[in-house]
């Protein structure tokens, strides 16, 4: 079965995040990703993690206001500096945590901008952001589509965007970032897609649908879903990104019977 992980920015929030780690191990996982963890210090993630022996296998580098409602970093002309900036404070944590990949989330469209001006500050962003950490860490920067339902106006909302991404920037080392999640709430087909696209695919996320809570909760088959990406032949990580609808060991019955 797949090799699976947990997200800490959505799980295990019962406890504080100096426990969190530990709690996802003893869970059951020997990897995890949060969103966003440059709000503790660095020092203090190490520590954790040395603790607990659990991989921290991807962040997402700094994306301005884009959680608060804005438009972010990644696509806003006059935030050029501040987009690198928040690189090289994503590389100095990826190195320092042993980070294997870090998403860089395009954002929104913003209020006085055209698509095409947007697309193309992307580009140009992203290609900046490949090249830095290309020059200092082995690392694989992905990029992922998210529906329009549940943030409006993300320029990146299906796997073609995300391939028309990957052909504007032309870096070896940005890969596809597939969440089932977002995938089903717009009603694309899935398993076609991670085949088709396996060689370029460095990580997947999975919420059921719709809720994004907890495998069971909606309406996707998991036990096809996580055979069918086993028997594809993916070799990356599979990462539990959803809700839970109670205390989040009462949802890992999915976990249990793998």
């Amino acid at each position: 079965m797949p090799r699976f992980a947990a997200n800490l920015s959505l799980m295990f929030t019962e406890v504080p995040w100096a426990e969190r780690l530990h709690a996802a191990r003893m869970a059951g996982f020997d990897r995890v990703e949060i969103q966003f963890p440059y709000a503790i210090p660095l020092h203090d993630w190490q520590q954790w993690q040395r603790e607990s022996g659990v991989e921290i296998v991807l962040i997402n580098a700094p994306a301005g206001d884009l959680m608060n409602g804005g438009a972010g970093l990644a696509a806003v002309a006059g935030q050029e500096q501040a987009f690198q900036a928040g690189i090289e404070q994503a590389l100095r944590y990826a190195e320092g945590l042993g980070v294997s990949c870090v998403n860089v989330l395009a954002g929104r469209l913003a209020p006085d901008h055209q698509p095409a001006q947007a697309w193309q500050l992307l580009t140009e962003n992203v290609q900046h952001a490949c090249q830095r950490f290309a020059a200092h860490l082995d690392c694989t920067l992905t990029s992922e589509a998210i529906n329009p339902f549940d943030m409006p106006g993300f320029l990146v909302n299906r796997g073609e965007d995300m391939l028309r991404l990957l052909e504007l920037v032309d870096c070896p080392n940005l890969g596809l970032q597939v969440d089932i999640y977002h995938f089903a709430r717009q009603q694309l087909p899935i398993l076609p897609f991670i085949e088709q696209h396996l060689p370029q695919l460095a990580h997947i996320q999975f919420a059921d649908c719709p809720g994004r809570r907890e495998p069971g909760s909606g309406e996707l088959d998991f036990v096809e879903i996580f055979s069918a990406i086993d028997r594809l032949g993916y070799r990356g990580v599979v990462a539990a990104e959803y809700h839970p609808s109670v205390q989040t060991e009462h949802t890992l019955f999915w976990l249990e019977a793998d």
